[in-house]
Formats: structure tokens, sequence, C-alpha cells
């Protein structure tokens, strides 16, 4: 095997490890090695490594029904006392504190949508779609992320999905729009408004018509339409349920403040996973998943306290590595990569600082390479 094709094998198995070992171990056993380029072995050596992390931190059912009830507990502790105090001004704890546990929430149904949550793929299915209630998402919102996982950075990828998909237009094709368009646009990505408004519609209202979507959305296997039908009625008619009893309670408002709170803070977290500078972005030729994941995502540096809210998601680059990996085990899988190979000493790092600052970026020039605010497309 030349090395080319050493790299390209490693880059396509390296997501599988019990493919990826038994293979290596079939084409790479000791007397064999007499013969394999030098680059080759180092590379087999790190990706053992890797391999080894991968079935170290494999979902277990022990510490995700563990998370999964405790979140849970957390949750209906949240909703008790944002009723009890539903009429006094320090109603706004409970509020801030709910509104921040159901960004958790949003993670657990992400895992549950990787299949990563625990090791039972019908148990996944159960959380997820109960998680899915809660936060006003259709559990068949996993077969477009799934895409956003092979294309993210990809301008060109076959599935027509944004490279970006907080950032939707280049600077020449913002050129290109008619002046109404342009006002339009420019007002709906203003961060004030893309940052609060829109991902509450979206939620709340979007997802109600989901199903839609998939009519003529390309994804990575076949789409069954009863599952997706099913789906989406299971979807409306809790989410209708939830917010009809919020409204027998008395709490109708405190759920909206709730819900606004953590769509904001989930939507801008995801911008910031994947925009910044300098960015990443290829096409089909030059993209690959290693290169997605460590150079096309970011760790953000989330202070202590926060930690338990944003489910270590923040370790976006870890993530994108192996989505396989569920959340409660992604610091210490970070932790270890660090440990034993040099892989993630490029990912980009933020601060909430620096997050803050990137939620300007609202479009992508192709000759400068990296993403720009409005006024800079009159420059």
């Amino acid at each position: 095997m030349s090395q080319p094709q050493f790299f390209k094998f490693f880059e396509t198995r390296i997501q599988n490890p019990s493919i990826f070992q038994q293979i290596f171990f079939n084409r790479f056993n000791q007397k064999r090695f007499i013969n394999v380029h030098p680059d080759c072995l180092i590379i087999y050596e790190y990706g053992m490594k890797l391999t080894r992390l991968y079935k170290k931190y494999k979902p277990t059912y022990k510490d995700g029904l563990f998370d999964f009830i405790r979140h849970m507990v957390y949750l209906c502790t949240s909703f008790y006392w944002m009723y009890v105090l539903k009429n006094s001004v320090y109603c706004v704890i409970p509020v801030l504190v709910t509104g921040l546990l159901q960004v958790k929430t949003f993670i657990i149904f992400h895992d549950c949508g990787h299949m990563s949550y625990t090791p039972n793929k019908t148990l996944n299915y159960v959380i997820g779609i109960i998680s899915g209630i809660l936060i006003a998402t259709p559990f068949s919102w996993k077969l477009g992320h799934a895409v956003h996982h092979v294309t993210n950075g990809n301008r060109e990828n076959k599935y027509e999905h944004h490279a970006n998909e907080t950032v939707f237009h280049t600077v020449q094709q913002y050129k290109n729009m008619s002046y109404p368009r342009r006002k339009i646009y420019a007002f709906v990505r203003h961060p004030l408004i893309f940052f609060t408004i829109i991902p509450f519609v979206k939620f709340t209202i979007g997802y109600r018509f989901h199903a839609l979507r998939f009519r003529k959305r390309k994804t990575l296997g076949k789409i069954n339409p009863v599952f997706i039908i099913a789906d989406q009625i299971i979807n409306n008619v809790g989410f209708i349920s939830l917010y009809y009893w919020t409204y027998i309670q008395g709490i109708f408002i405190h759920f909206t403040a709730v819900a606004t709170l953590a769509t904001s803070i989930g939507i801008m977290l995801f911008h910031c996973q994947h925009t910044f500078n300098p960015s990443y972005a290829g096409d089909n030729n030059s993209w690959n998943n290693k290169d997605s994941s460590v150079i096309g995502s970011s760790f953000i540096k989330i202070p202590w306290f926060l930690k338990y809210f944003t489910g270590h998601i923040e370790y976006h680059h870890a993530h994108h590595l192996n989505s396989k990996i569920p959340h409660y085990f992604l610091g210490d899988f970070h932790d270890d990569v660090v440990m034993y190979t040099d892989l993630f000493d490029n990912v980009p790092t933020m601060t909430l600082m620096d997050c803050l600052s990137n939620l300007k970026y609202t479009l992508y020039d192709d000759k400068l390479g990296k993403y720009v605010t409005f006024p800079s497309t009159y420059e």
C-alpha cells in the first residue's frame, strides 16, 4: 500500500474503530512491518491510541441513565420553583436556571440522535423523543444533523447542504441579491434578531412543520416516511400539551421566556462552534473529516459553573472527530487525546468573549477566506 493510499485508508476507517483495528491486525502484523513506510508505522501507532480511546469512552447504561435521571430531577425541581415563585419577582431565578437546563436537555437529545447516549438503540429513541418534546424538536432532526457532520466546511458537498448552518451566503452572493432581498437578509441576520427571535420562532413554529423539509432534502440514507410523520405528530402533540399545561399552571409566560433563553443560547453556541477566523472551508477534493473536526470545529472554554448546562459540547472538535462518544465523556476523551497525541494541538480555542465577538459574522468572503460582517461588503 502506497503512502497516499495509506493516508486515505486511515482517514476513512478511523471513524469505525472495530473495522479499523481488525483490518490493521490482518494487514500489518509484525512480520510485515519491515516493509512498511515509516510514516505509516507512526500513523498506525497513532490510530491504535485513538482506537483504544474510542473503546474506552463508549456509552454505558450506568452513565447514560444516571445522567438522564439526574437531569430530569433537576429539571422538575426548577419547574416546581418556577411555579411556586410565579407571582414573585424572584421567579427570574428559576426561569434562568430552567433555561440553562433546557440547553442540557438539547445535548441529551442530540446524543440520542447520534445513538451515543446509551448502548441501546431503542432506549436512545425513547429518551430522544421525550427530550425532543421538552425542547420542541422532532427526533427526525437527527437526519439533517447527520448531514451536517459530513459536510461541515465543504462548500461543494453533494448533499447541497450549507457548509456553515448559521452563515448562509458569501459576500458575492449577498452583493448579487436584489436590493429588497439584501435588506431583508441584513435584517434577519442582525445578531439581535438572529440570536433571539429567530431561534424561538424556528423551534416553536418552524419545527411544527419539520417533516415537510424531507420532501426534497438529501440525507445519508433512505427516509422512512412513516417514521417522519409519526415522529412529527408525537412531537407536535407533546409540545402543544406541554405548553397547554404551562398555561393551566399559570407559567405560560415563564416557560416562553425559558424557551427563548434556551434556544438563543443554543444557536449562539452552535454558531461559535464553526464560525471563527481563520476559517475552515474546502471542496470535495480537499475536505476530510479530520480537518473538519480539528480545524473546522472549535474548543470553547466554558467556566466550570456552566459546564453542566452546556453538557461538554464545548469540546466540539472532539465530538466531530467521533460522534459516537457521549457528551458525558467528551471532556475526559479530550484530555486523554491531548495527553497521548498532538491531534488537538491546533484546534481553534475560544473564550466566551470571543464567542460574543464572533456573533457579528454574517457572511463568508471567498477572496479573503474568512467570515466577515455586513459593513465590510461595502469597502
